[in-house]
């Protein structure tokens, strides 16, 4: 399967910007390349459990706050002892919008080039900030959400495919870890096949998600980086016809340690007030 070059760039486009909270942009993905059929089982299990070794679980156990550029654009600082984040992006006139929101209940705060937003477009502004926390927070570090009855998990044989990024060149197929998410999140459903390097680290998944028509887009996980906490994060994703990047990326077992003052205080000054 290999999608027209401009039909690709669309859906990558739709790929890396903020989905919609009502779920709008969601489609089943139509066979391109099929997704392939297995079954739980105890290898899938300890696949997993391999995987998230890896990529240092317990060290992003120990992460209190991370922060990150997703693909050039938006800002992310995210409060994971406290559940807050704060987003930011450029908008198309060159404006800067900033949201400031308490995660589990997807309230918040925001600002266009330092100036509070009014209600009722502050809302929309947050919704936007949490679909974009959902999308990119899953790119920086997906690993912590193997388990649970939402999760379905097996291994299965890897796709014969030369021309995706990190697929090895001949020999017999190689077993991957798939892992489908059946609820939760923007778009449930969505499922990735996970292949494995020398490093016990991912090198690459293919991906049937709602949001791209054609199952089974390519994409690598390069670049890995090692946040202080112990935790590996991957950097750079090659797509057959583009790049996707996380930059400026830091994580600390403390907010503190990444921002000197708590930027998180009219956020919770304003959410106490409402309680």
């Amino acid at each position: 399967m290999r999608p027209a070059l401009p039909a690709l760039l669309a859906l990558l486009t739709l790929l890396v910007l903020p989905l919609t909270a009502s779920g709008s942009s969601r489609a089943e993905p139509t066979p391109g390349l099929p997704r392939p059929a297995g079954l739980p089982s105890p290898e899938a299990d300890a696949a997993a459990a391999a995987m998230q070794a890896a990529v240092g679980i317990d060290g992003w156990e120990r992460t209190g706050a991370v922060r990150w550029v997703f693909n050039g654009k938006r800002r992310h600082l995210w409060d994971r002892r406290r559940g807050l984040a704060r987003v930011g992006w450029p908008e198309a006139d060159g404006r800067q919008v900033e949201v400031w929101l308490e995660i589990g209940s997807r309230r918040g705060i925001a600002a266009r080039d330092g100036a509070p937003v009014a209600e009722p477009e502050a809302a929309g502004l947050v919704e936007q900030a949490y679909a974009a926390w959902i999308n990119d927070g899953f790119w920086l570090y997906p690993f912590d959400r193997f388990g649970g009855p939402e999760v379905e998990r097996s291994v299965v044989d890897l796709p014969v495919d030369p021309a995706a990024p990190g697929d090895p060149q001949g020999g017999p197929p190689e077993r991957g870890l798939l892992v489908r998410w059946l609820s939760g999140g923007l778009t449930p459903g969505d499922a990735y096949l996970w292949r494995v390097g020398a490093d016990g680290r991912p090198a690459g998944w293919w991906m049937w998600v709602s949001v791209i028509p054609e199952g089974g887009v390519p994409v690598s996980w390069e670049g890995w980086e090692q946040l202080s906490t112990g935790a590996w994060v991957s950097t750079l994703h090659r797509f057959p016809s583009r790049e996707l990047r996380l930059t400026e990326v830091e994580g600390a077992t403390q907010l503190r340690r990444l921002e000197a003052t708590d930027p998180f205080g009219a956020l919770l000054g304003e959410i106490s007030g409402d309680r």
